[in-house]
């Protein structure tokens, strides 16, 4: 992990492992040997929890609006651009003419689809700013 020379990290100590229990898959799958390590599990579940959708709507907003994006760029509805300018009508810009999603790739290329690329185009086209226009 990278951290600034000459900081106190005194208070992350209790993440790091202990030599004992530094995990030894990265060894064993990746060849990479490693001595220390962070405890990323105990950092999220320190003060982290996950809660029932059922008992939160803002969550089950949330995994609904997620799902039906999710649906939408695997190709999952029948009139796409119709749903695509309807999701996006419940969603916030980011920034000025900034797209509401952010697409993170996970190998080197970083490619998306002509079609994906559309109904993102879509969305942004239909998001709502996040400021009323007199705010801006």
């Amino acid at each position: 992990m990278l951290m600034l020379e000459g900081a106190d990290y005194s208070f992350f100590r209790r993440f790091q492992y202990e030599d004992d229990q530094v995990p030894d898959y990265l060894q064993r799958d990746y060849g990479l040997s490693i001595n220390s390590g962070t405890n990323l599990g105990e950092i999220l579940h320190e003060d982290f929890h996950f809660v029932d959708s059922d008992s939160c709507p803002g969550v089950q907003v949330a995994d609904l609006v997620a799902g039906g994006v999710r649906r939408l760029l695997r190709g999952g509805f029948a009139r796409p651009e119709q749903i695509a300018a309807q999701l996006a009508r419940i969603m916030l810009q980011r920034e000025r003419n900034a797209p509401p999603i952010l697409m993170v790739s996970l190998d080197q290329t970083g490619w998306v689809s002509l079609p994906a690329s559309r109904l993102l185009r879509i969305m942004s086209m239909n998001t709502r700013g996040m400021l009323a226009a007199s705010d801006r």
